[in-house]
């Protein structure tokens, strides 16, 4: 109980101390947040690499994740593509792009190494979420209350992740909606605001069944459009071989900064596919396959967020560096490719997709927010459903009309103490991980 006291009285301490520091002076916020950096890259790594020799590297198992697409159930699917909806949005497409722009093509080869090494961190969390599942509710903060018998650092968990997703994931993908159709037309920006708001309010104000319906009808469609999309341009590459070339050499040339690369690439890793934050064994929970097989279904969702969507977002931004313009945002370098190859009709295209793969990561929000307030109150009335729910969209409203760039720096700190919390946990845990 000492050890557990602990714990959670050092990660309150530093999540005070972000803050504060964030607020007083943001030049010692950005040391300090590097050092929750580096404390962060060895974390991943030196937990991948322990638990993929644990598991005889299941990520990179072929034959099993194969055979797990052939043996799946209506609900396996869902809960992967609730879990896919959570992470393919903005982070796949503007969030690497800018990562590329600032870091150079070499930070692609570290999002590819990351993403799919920590892969088994996916299999990991899923697998205990499924094995502490309750009354067919999952989510790390129930293998952390009752894997490690600690109560109050599963509700710190809980509660970052509920500012996370709530507060910052909700702001982020509303304001790239605001900024991607203000791209492509001359609406009137609070027109946008009310449509917006007013359909993530139908969906989000219907039963959770319903969510989650909405969610496994709409994730294939935006990656479909995508990857499609995406590849005719790609297929028009000449050079592919010398840009997979540039990619790796890039990449591990020591005069480049290795160091700086590997943390960027990190951030844009977990970002994009949440390996090791713990969300993937919320979504789970709606199915009832046994932890290993829904462990393996997650994995295989990363794969194709890091080496599907990822790279053709990569491929698109190397390929067309000429494309790069003055003021520089994620969204719009990828907006300019698009209208080089198909005209005005390609932002058209890419602006459709953001807002769908925005709308689907807002959706996943709600669902992992309500899934954490069921967790610490137990059960919820009526009046606490509509609560949250208006909570989600006034954070929707402020995300597209206030300038947050204060609110995301913290977040992006925060997301990184979800990571600690979930491994340190998987860790404590690993004996019962098969």
């Amino acid at each position: 109980m000492k050890r557990n006291n602990f714990i959670n009285y050092s990660i309150t301490i530093l999540i005070g101390i972000t803050l504060i520091l964030r607020l007083i002076n943001k030049n010692i916020f950005n040391i300090y947040n590097m050092l929750i950096n580096y404390l962060s890259i060895i974390l991943i790594i030196g937990s991948s690499i322990y638990f993929s020799i644990k598991l005889k590297f299941l990520q990179f198992n072929i034959f099993k994740l194969s055979k797990n697409i052939i043996t799946s159930t209506k609900d396996d699917i869902k809960a992967l593509f609730m879990s896919m909806g959570s992470k393919i949005g903005v982070g796949t497409i503007a969030g690497i792009s800018l990562a590329i722009y600032i870091s150079g093509p070499g930070v692609l080869l570290w999002i590819w190494i990351i993403t799919i090494l920590s892969s088994i961190l996916t299999y990991c969390e899923t697998y205990l979420g499924s094995k502490y599942k309750y009354h067919n509710n999952g989510g790390a903060f129930y293998y952390i209350q009752k894997g490690l018998n600690n109560k109050n650092l599963s509700i710190i968990y809980t509660i970052i992740l509920i500012l996370v997703y709530a507060i910052g994931f909700v702001g982020i993908q509303s304001n790239t909606i605001l900024k991607s159709i203000e791209e492509v037309s001359n609406i009137n920006k609070y027109v946008i605001i009310i449509i917006t708001i007013t359909i993530i309010s139908i969906i989000i104000f219907n039963q959770v069944q319903y969510i989650i319906n909405f969610i496994s009808k709409i994730v294939p469609i935006m990656c479909l459009i995508y990857l499609v999309s995406g590849l005719l341009i790609i297929l028009k590459i000449n050079n592919i071989k010398e840009i997979f070339y540039l990619i790796i050499s890039s990449g591990l040339n020591s005069n480049n900064a290795i160091w700086q690369i590997m943390i960027v690439g990190l951030q844009r890793g977990i970002f994009a596919t949440e390996s090791g934050i713990g969300t993937s064994s919320i979504s789970t929970s709606i199915s009832n396959s046994n932890p290993s097989k829904q462990g393996l279904f997650q994995v295989l969702g990363v794969h194709f967020i890091s080496l599907i969507i990822i790279t053709i977002t990569g491929l698109l931004i190397i390929s067309n560096s000429n494309n790069y313009i003055g003021s520089i945002n994620g969204i719009e370098i990828v907006m300019s490719i698009f209208n080089s190859y198909y005209g005005k009709i390609g932002k058209i295209i890419l602006c459709i997709i953001i807002i769908l793969f925005a709308i689907s990561t807002i959706i996943s929000a709600y669902y992992f927010t309500l899934k954490g307030i069921e967790f610490i109150k137990n059960k919820i009335t009526n009046l606490d459903y509509l609560l949250i729910k208006l909570f989600i969209i006034i954070f929707l409203l402020l995300g597209m009309i206030i300038n947050s760039s204060l609110i995301w720096s913290i977040i992006d700190t925060l997301v990184l103490f979800l990571l600690i919390i979930n491994i340190y946990t998987i860790i404590k845990l690993r004996k019962e991980i098969k």
